[in-house]
């Protein structure tokens, strides 16, 4: 494979010592940086500029740009110091204090464009405020009872109380939506009507009612669908 002698070389921050082959067969260079460091680059990142130093130009030109934060309000977040860590493409990351008590890193960028203004909490607070009173209301055979607390995604969940005795706890949005509409039951008993795979002896006693009811609505729809038909 034809590679060429960059022995000696200097490319930015970088002189070329030896060379060797990645696994793919590609042609390497060992590198000396003038910070000290060293670092092993593709040849053709070197002929081609896209590699000057081991990392420390990029560390250096951002160290040169950083703004300081410190001290610094955004929305509940008061800057509290550089953590020292860097990201390639969205610079400093800062560690925060916010109004609550609590703390949280966050990238510079996100800090200034004003993506970043709590450490959460500002969310769960809106959502809190957003929150709509279920107690008492039915879905289907759910009645909700209470907020259970639990949150997912800043979604609030209910705990229900089913027609068949059973308790669950259902998503609002699941409720509002009236894509949930039982504790699970009612798919059950539709289950057992559409297919007739237990005899009526064989059906839980919490479940029995149910069931007729379904049976009866399946009845219902077939009569009348025949009615128009005829």
């Amino acid at each position: 494979m034809y590679k060429i002698d960059l022995t000696g070389q200097r490319f930015g921050r970088l002189i070329a010592e030896s060379s060797g082959y990645d696994k793919r067969q590609r042609a390497i260079w060992h590198c000396r940086c003038d910070c000290g460091g060293s670092k092993e680059v593709l040849s053709s990142n070197l002929t081609r500029g896209n590699t000057r130093s081991c990392g420390c130009l990029h560390r250096d030109v951002c160290g040169a740009n950083r703004v300081d934060l410190t001290g610094q309000r955004f929305g509940r977040l008061i800057v509290a110091r550089d953590t020292g860590r860097r990201r390639r493409k969205w610079g400093t990351v800062w560690q925060c204090r916010c109004d609550c008590g609590g703390s949280r890193d966050v990238l510079g960028e996100l800090l200034t464009r004003g993506h970043t203004r709590s450490c959460g909490c500002l969310v769960r607070d809106v959502n809190r405020a957003r929150a709509v009173d279920l107690t008492g209301q039915r879905f289907g055979w759910l009645i909700a009872v209470a907020d259970s607390g639990q949150r997912r995604n800043g979604h609030s969940r209910w705990e229900c109380r089913c027609d068949c005795g059973q308790t669950t706890v259902v998503r609002t949005g699941k409720l509002t939506g009236g894509h949930t509409r039982s504790c699970g039951c009612l798919h059950t008993a539709s289950w057992m009507v559409r297919f007739n795979t237990l005899e009526p002896e064989d059906i839980p006693p919490r479940l029995a009612a149910l069931v007729r009811e379904v049976g009866r609505a399946k009845r219902l729809c077939r009569d009348t669908g025949a009615k128009k038909a005829s």
